[in-house]
């Protein structure tokens, strides 16, 4: 019961933490350009607090699944000339996308905070074959340094993991690697396989690779080469949910990322704050994605009245984003009830 609490807890104070920095950075461009914003709310539903500070409304709601900054004349015209309808295109822009910027930043730090204090990263070189090494056998070298795996660039180690064990229905895979300051390509580099007692295939990774004295430059680079494999994984993720490869009864909501706190916090404080890296990063490549009702659904707009040279009709626009926030809140009802089908 005291587990089951404690992550409630920090399920609700993960999402309120990520709506406040994706919600602040709406809130601070905007302040920054001069935009009237009328109220800056974190959470939905009943007011618990409320104080005005500097013609703007600060309010904490009774439910943390969800935030808004509101701005003057950003869904209807307005006379004020600090109103958001009257900025020039490339402000709004400016203001719509520093949200998802804020929760992609947020990544990024917890990424440096988790690698500083490291002795060691790993690097993407190669340093020693297992014996026998199959790969080895196959044209992989001792210092060769993985570039690319299948057309994919490698950034992070993770990179290797994830495009080499990534569709194990195939042992070869096409490398391009660094030997001796050229690039050389390898071709269908074959892997060993396993099979699991269920019939489940994988490759076997048979090399090591070199580790590397940590520093703060090098802390910086690893965070930030991190911070793409983890947004090139969602991405991935994204793309395999259109084209059907991920069936949309795989979406998780608010419960089943409840259940992965659960699990994160079970392995420790960094299996927790790289979980956070996820969702921060996740929830900033989502809200780009030009959905109606979205901040990308809203630069879309924005984009083509830069393209159009002039702005679409407000009442079409905001029949769209009216549409799509109805469906976005008809998919979180069916995520949430199929979570908690599985959850009992």
């Amino acid at each position: 019961m005291e587990s089951t609490f404690v992550t409630i807890v920090l399920t609700v104070l993960i999402f309120a933490v990520l709506i406040f920095i994706h919600e602040f950075g709406h809130f601070i461009v905007a302040k920054c350009f001069h935009i009237r914003v009328q109220e800056f709310s974190i959470g939905m539903g009943p007011k618990l607090l409320q104080s005005n500070k500097h013609e703007t409304t600060i309010t904490l709601r009774a439910f943390p699944i969800g935030g808004y900054v509101s701005l003057e004349g950003e869904d209807e015209e307005s006379a004020d000339p600090r109103a958001f309808c009257n900025q020039k295109a490339w402000k709004r822009f400016c203001v719509l996308a520093a949200g998802a910027v804020m929760n992609l930043l947020l990544g990024f730090l917890i990424l440096f905070a988790i690698t500083l204090p490291q002795e060691t990263l790993a690097t993407n070189t190669i340093a020693a074959f297992q014996e026998d090494a199959v790969t080895n056998r196959e044209g992989l070298q001792v210092d060769d340094e993985i570039l690319s795996i299948n057309g994919h660039r490698v950034f992070t180690t993770m990179d290797i993991m994830s495009y080499l064990l990534n569709d194990s229905s195939t042992p070869d895979r096409t490398i391009v690697v660094l030997r001796d300051g050229e690039r050389v390509r390898l071709e269908d580099v074959t892997f060993q396989t396993t099979e699991s007692e269920d019939g489940i295939k994988s490759l076997y990774i048979d090399f090591y690779v070199y580790s590397q004295n940590n520093s703060v430059p090098r802390s910086l680079s690893y965070a930030f080469r991190s911070s793409i494999t983890y947004g090139r994984l969602i991405w991935d993720s994204f793309v395999d949910l259109v084209t059907g490869k991920i069936a949309f009864t795989e979406l998780s909501g608010p419960v089943g990322v409840g259940t992965a706190v659960s699990e994160a916090v079970s392995y420790g404080m960094e299996s927790l704050l790289l979980l956070c890296v996820f969702l921060t990063i996740n929830l900033g490549i989502f809200n780009l994605l030009p959905i109606p009702a979205l901040d990308g659904g809203r630069l879309l707009f924005v984009v083509i009245e830069m393209v159009i040279r002039r702005p679409v009709n407000r009442k079409y626009e905001a029949y769209v984003h009216a549409a799509g926030m109805i469906l976005l809140m008809l998919l979180m009802v069916f995520i949430t009830a199929k979570d908690l089908f599985q959850l009992f």
